[in-house]
């Protein structure tokens, strides 16, 4: 079955290295990690009239679309090129800390303002079919007729955007830069839902197993499921504050319109976040479940254990004690039943009659062969219930039948017992006083 949510493309996956240049703050050119992937660049502008898409565009051909189109944007694949980023950091001044947490890429969710762009960072969700849960950096700058994008790798959730734009679909191109920029945050928050929808459906195979058919190895995938899901968390838990930010800008730099649209924006992030702690709440009471269920299945075999052990003891007590060999002949007293001929079947018959009886004592317990319930057959009625039950069939002359209550289930006092509280109330019960009155 297909998913209304755009999904994630597959994409080669890589493992960071948590380093941060320390120097390069002070210095003059940008510096990329040894691990980054080839830079691929593509542009695409637009209007109300029509789009015009380039693959590796040169400064003059930004320069052109920026001059012909109402927005344009340029998104760049891969930090390995540096002399050409810092060519887009020349073109649009972005500022030198902004386009370094592009290139270091462990950024989470963030909003910045800087004099005449905005800059804001996103996590993209990981392959759905992929364990690994490395999340990629989405680096957004948005200026006053260009919206440029940074990704890690090449591959994205953004396919059925590009296709909205060729297509015209929707008020996309009668919109400035600022709802680009929206729509490429809400392509983003809408690629985690397919994440989520199949690690809500591994949640119901796991609670089922863990009820059913309680394993050790089920332990390992909860907490392997919890682990996902606080990655995904960590990912998603700053995406509230940075679109809340965007939210309250100045009319100057999010036109009122679009404004619009990002609460909506914090309306999916809240909830994305809240099925995310709800996965993580149900992951942790699975947990509980199972340890639950191992604990009341080792109770119901130490209750076995116990009861065979109970069935033993007086049996192992009369073979011990006619295990003692005394010499009948020395004296009547030492075990003349030896002697008898029917001593040895007496004594299987009373081994057979006391396990019988304890097997007997047991079943009425319910502790073997069936559940006592000491309320079986009560109906549960509040008294405040009852009594209005009571009042209205008065009124209308109905009779009712007899009702068990839970004073019907339990056993009956002890004999002399009535009538000593007969005494003790004036010869009357409480029911009887109210009857009278």
């Amino acid at each position: 079955m297909m998913s209304k949510y755009p999904q994630p493309r597959k994409r080669p996956r890589h493992r960071h290295k948590y380093h941060r240049y320390g120097s390069s703050r002070l210095e003059t050119t940008l510096r990329s990690r040894s691990d980054a992937h080839e830079t691929s660049v593509r542009m695409m502008g637009y209007n109300e009239v029509g789009v015009e898409e380039r693959e590796d565009p040169s400064i003059e051909d930004i320069r052109e679309f920026l001059g012909k189109y109402t927005v344009t944007w340029i998104d760049v694949a891969g930090l390995a090129d540096v002399d050409r980023l810092q060519k887009f950091v020349d073109l649009f001044k972005l500022h030198r800390l902004a386009m370094e947490d592009v290139l270091w890429s462990q950024q989470y969710a963030k909003t910045e303002e800087f004099d005449d762009h905005l800059f804001v960072v996103m996590r993209m969700p990981p392959d759905v079919e992929n364990d690994n849960m490395d999340t990629d950096q989405l680096s957004l700058f948005c200026g006053d007729k260009w919206v440029l994008s940074f990704q890690e790798i090449q591959g994205d959730c953004l396919d059925d955007l590009r296709l909205q734009i060729r297509g015209g679909r929707g008020r996309m191109r009668h919109l400035g830069p600022d709802f680009l920029m929206y729509s490429l945050l809400d392509s983003t928050l809408d690629a985690y839902f397919p994440l989520l929808e199949s690690y809500g459906e591994q949640m119901e195979v796991l609670e089922d197993r863990a009820l059913l058919y309680p394993t050790p190895q089920l332990v390992t995938q909860l907490y392997d499921q919890r682990h996902k899901l606080l990655a995904v968390r960590r990912a998603l838990w700053p995406v509230r504050d940075a679109v809340n930010r965007l939210v309250r800008l100045p009319d100057d730099r999010i036109s009122r319109e679009t404004s619009f649209f990002l609460r909506d924006l914090y309306d999916h992030a809240v909830q994305i976040i809240d099925l995310v702690e709800s996965y993580r709440d149900l992951a942790g009471n699975l947990t509980d479940a199972y340890l639950s269920s191992v604990s009341n299945r080792m109770n119901s075999i130490m209750k076995v254990l116990t009861i065979i052990s109970t069935i033993f003891m007086p049996l192992a007590f009369i073979t011990g004690l006619y295990g003692m060999n005394f010499n009948t002949s020395v004296s009547s007293w030492n075990m003349p039943e030896l002697n008898w001929r029917y001593g040895y079947l007496a004594v299987l018959a009373l081994m057979v009659g006391i396990t019988a009886l304890q097997l007997y004592m047991f079943w009425r317990r319910g502790w073997i062969g069936r559940q006592s319930n000491l309320f079986e057959g009560v109906t549960p009625v509040a008294d405040k219930d009852l009594g209005k039950v009571m009042e209205a069939a008065k009124e209308k002359g109905v009779a009712l039948p007899a009702v068990p209550t839970i004073h019907d289930a339990l056993p009956p006092p002890p004999q002399g017992m009535h009538k000593e509280v007969l005494a003790a109330s004036g010869g009357k019960t409480d029911a009887e006083k109210a009857v009278k009155k």
